[in-house]
């Protein structure tokens, strides 16, 4: 029985059948095996992976707040290094440039010497909106989903936030919203064309569903313009913490176009709360003024006028 589990063939047959990513890397971090889920998580295909180092910037980790672990605290060397099995949260960046929340696990491999011959990775795709986005697939619903990017298009949003307006002059929780516009998105579409500036669009769109909960609202408002409606306890001193992870993960994505360039965007947020007083109107005119604030201030940040006692 054991000549038969060790048999490389029948050992790829199981690797190439698990559920969760896998990659191999040799003692030089050169990636050697890349298994049917990887391509799936990833985007890429084995082809695109096999003889290149692991820390290519196509499939960088990175950690919530945009930096990139192959410059600061590389798994994989972790593992090789200390010859211990290593755990981590982090964000892979996928072919089409979004960014995959995984839970990730490095073990160190030896030969029948105990020597140390590589490592390899398994690692899942940790998308809280996966199931949701299945599901709003199968409804299929075009009277509310911006058909570019997935997201929510202005009319249902007008609802949900009225709605939760109401909530809160019910006495019910109160919630945050974030203004997202892409900086210089205009110079991408000169520059690149309008094909390239949907891509992007989708890329946003992308990293924003997969870094936020669901029962989180994201809503393509306009051009280039997102507003999330961010349900959350503690609201007040949570809201800039999460736009400012948005902004780090996004900033970090990563979009390959023809002849070997990449695009990456940064975006500018206003964080506000809502209050029992305001109107879909009042609440989302405070949170594109302090977007502009933003804008103002140098881009690529987060403006917000929640007063934190």
């Amino acid at each position: 029985m054991s000549t038969l589990l060790l048999q490389a063939k029948n050992i790829q047959e199981i690797l190439n059948h698990l559920y969760e990513g896998i990659i191999i890397v040799d003692t030089n971090k050169v990636v050697v095996y890349w298994n049917p889920e990887a391509e799936k998580i990833s985007g890429y295909l084995a082809s695109e992976f096999i003889g290149r180092c692991c820390c290519d910037k196509s499939l960088v980790h990175v950690d919530q707040h945009g930096e990139r672990l192959c410059e600061k605290s590389c798994p994989f060397t972790a593992s090789l290094c200390t010859g211990q099995v290593y755990e981590t949260e982090a964000y892979l960046n996928h072919k089409e440039g979004h960014q995959v929340p995984v839970s990730a696990r490095m073990i160190p491999l030896y030969d029948n010497h105990d020597k140390f011959i590589g490592a390899i990775e398994l690692f899942r795709d940790n998308s809280p909106r996966e199931t949701l986005m299945k599901e709003l697939a199968d409804l299929n619903d075009q009277a509310t989903i911006d058909p570019l990017t997935g997201l929510r298009n202005r009319r249902y949003a007008e609802v949900i936030i009225n709605s939760k307006l109401n909530e809160i002059r019910s006495g019910g929780t109160t919630f945050g919203v974030l203004f997202i516009d892409i900086d210089h998105f205009k110079t991408i579409n000169d520059t690149y064309g309008h094909d390239v500036g949907d891509l992007v669009l989708k890329m946003l769109a992308r990293t924003l569903m997969n870094n936020t909960r669901q029962h989180d609202v994201l809503v393509r408002w306009g051009g280039e313009e997102i507003v999330a409606v961010i349900v959350s306890p503690n609201i007040q001193t949570k809201l800039t913490i999460i736009a400012d992870k948005l902004r780090h993960l996004i900033g970090q994505s990563i979009l390959p176009v023809d002849h070997g360039t990449d695009i990456q965007v940064t975006v500018s947020i206003g964080a506000t709360v809502a209050q029992g007083e305001d109107t879909v109107q009042s609440l989302v005119k405070r949170a594109d003024h302090l977007m502009y604030q933003a804008k103002k201030s140098g881009r690529n940040c987060v403006k917000t006028d929640i007063e934190i006692v």
